[in-house]
């Protein structure tokens, strides 16, 4: 059934089985395997920005250069044990850019059946890699329902009904979730009905026996994440052993940390659904930077920060990699 980790069956981990068949233990193989996935991942990033959110070329561009070069991939990139967010990325991206293929209207709608046959395939392979890749349906149908409902701001109830109704008897839309709850089912038969196996050093968060505690902790790892997002300054190809300590009392600092990434996300969902249709919002942009702004400095700025990003990943990916090479690999092994 494939390659376990901690209980977990992920069957695509088997290609670093054919780095040790070819090249042995030499380290340089998995790190450029490992390269050469991001370097795709890195690409299909570009296509996201031109065909989700339909950014000009050269925003794309940038904002995948961007992706590539941002010091904290190279948690996952330089070791050989990230491969599987790397597998996982890579399909995940895939389905999500073939879903939304397959949802454009008008002449290049004409093979929207292919592309979603293979949005659902990539869905399934990104499951495969890590158990993470099953949310890329989530983010379909949540694509969807927008897609189809639109704005709701200023609308009368017998529109509102009307798109409801579209919604009930949309092929695509419940197709996507009859494949997400087969996979969810698929999953738990690969684990023969059971939840991975951690250990307490792995997830201490998991086996504190108070409530608060657990709700505490998994607020402020996911404030901690988006810090790193900012501030990549401190970086492990492994969080485990107590590297972040528990937040046990709600009188901790760090739960301030998790109040105001709640309170900016609830901000931005709430402007969102309140803001006029995606297509008005992207007309006023695009005649705002046409007539306010000069598009050269932006440009100039933010190719000049890519330049930067791209030399301090160099030196993370350098001491990353004598830290997680030969070790980690004959470990795995």
């Amino acid at each position: 059934m494939g390659e376990y980790y901690k209980g977990s069956s992920r069957p695509l981990r088997v290609k670093k089985r054919l780095n040790h068949v070819f090249c042995g233990l030499s380290s340089w193989s998995y790190h450029f395997v490992n390269l050469s996935l991001h370097t795709c991942v890195s690409v299909l990033v570009t296509f996201l920005c031109l065909e989700v959110l339909q950014w000009s070329r050269e925003d794309s561009a940038t904002a995948a250069l961007l992706f590539a070069t941002h010091p904290i991939h190279t948690e996952a990139v330089s070791s050989a044990v990230g491969r599987a967010e790397v597998l996982s990325a890579l399909f995940f991206l895939s389905s999500l850019l073939a879903f939304v293929k397959s949802t454009k209207t008008g002449d290049q709608n004409e093979k929207w059946l292919l592309w979603f046959i293979f949005s659902l395939l990539c869905s399934g392979v990104a499951l495969l890699a890590k158990e993470q890749g099953i949310t890329v349906l989530a983010v379909c149908i949540a694509w969807r329902i927008l897609q189809l409902m639109g704005t709701t701001r200023l609308e009368t109830p017998k529109l509102l009904i009307k798109k409801g109704l579209f919604l009930l008897t949309d092929p695509i839309l419940w197709t996507t979730v009859l494949m997400f709850l087969m996979l969810v089912a698929f999953r738990i038969w690969m684990l023969q009905g059971s939840m991975p196996i951690f250990s307490e050093e792995d997830n201490p968060a998991s086996f504190s026996s108070s409530l608060l505690t657990r709700f505490y902790m998994y607020s402020y790892l996911a404030a901690f994440n988006f810090w790193m997002l900012l501030n990549p300054s401190t970086l492990s190809y492994d969080w485990q052993m107590g590297s972040i300590p528990l937040v046990t009392s709600i009188f901790d600092v760090r739960n301030v940390a998790s109040l105001l990434l709640f309170l900016f996300l609830s901000v931005s969902a709430l402007q969102l659904l309140c803001a006029p249709s995606l297509k008005v919002r992207r007309g006023r942009w695009q005649t705002q930077r046409m007539h306010l702004r000069p598009p050269s400095l932006d440009s100039h700025f933010l190719k000049l920060k890519a330049i930067a990003c791209s030399f301090s990943s160099l030196a993370s990916n350098l001491m990353m990699s004598d830290l997680a090479g030969v070790n980690i690999i004959m470990h795995q092994q």
